[in-house]
């Protein structure tokens, strides 16, 4: 439970007095009493700034000057604390905080998820991961001035498309998403094959019947 806001400021005045008993030095010491204690939960000690007066902030968190408050904290209140600057020196201020702090952790905690979802796409094979790996096949594959050879790898290229349908029809994608990821792959491959693109579609059809 956070300690109520007057023994918090008091706390707060406790531990700037035992920091200006140390080496003098002017900036840290404005910076730390614009501040004011707003409570302690756990090891963390909040303290507040006014958002004009935020920029000082940065002379607080500096690691030397972070290093004499938090040792002043255990001198002055007999246990270290751990000293968080946010916005704000009303008692709502904390609270504020809190929902920030909930709303940045749940935009990770989403961006996780996609991230996740994305590497669960590339496992099972996604339009993105097909063109990833036509891109590395082409660039890996030998021979291409050999017109045949660059038969043999269109058609290893059709029969991975094919196997891409399936695995988003598996999965339920709408038709016209499938159609899309059909159009960018084929047309990618009739660049590399330098081939018209009506005859790599025709060749698709071809093998997708073959695999039936």
């Amino acid at each position: 439970m956070a300690e109520a806001s007057q023994e918090a400021r008091q706390a707060w005045d406790k531990v700037v007095a035992t920091v200006k008993d140390g080496p003098m030095n002017l900036a840290l010491w404005e910076a730390l009493e614009s501040c004011v204690g707003l409570g302690i939960v756990g090891d963390t000690f909040y303290v507040g700034m006014d958002a004009t007066e935020l920029h000082r902030a940065s002379v607080i968190k500096a690691p030397q000057a972070m290093a004499q408050v938090e040792s002043a904290t255990q001198k002055a209140l007999g246990q270290r604390y751990r000293v968080e600057i946010i916005e704000g020196q009303d008692p709502e201020a904390m609270e504020r905080e809190a929902a920030r702090v909930e709303a940045r952790g749940k935009r990770e905690r989403q961006t996780q998820q996609r991230l996740a979802e994305r590497r669960a796409e590339g496992d099972t094979e996604s339009w993105d991961s097909l063109s990833r790996h036509m891109h590395s096949s082409f660039a890996k594959f030998p021979d291409k001035g050999l017109p045949w050879r660059v038969v043999e790898y269109m058609r290893e290229m059709l029969a991975e498309i094919v196997k891409v349908e399936k695995i988003r029809r598996e999965k339920g994608d709408e038709e016209r998403d499938i159609d899309r990821g059909l159009a960018r792959v084929l047309s990618a491959l009739s660049s590399q094959v330098d081939a018209p693109p009506m005859w790599v579609a025709s060749e698709y059809v071809r093998v997708k019947q073959e695999s039936n």
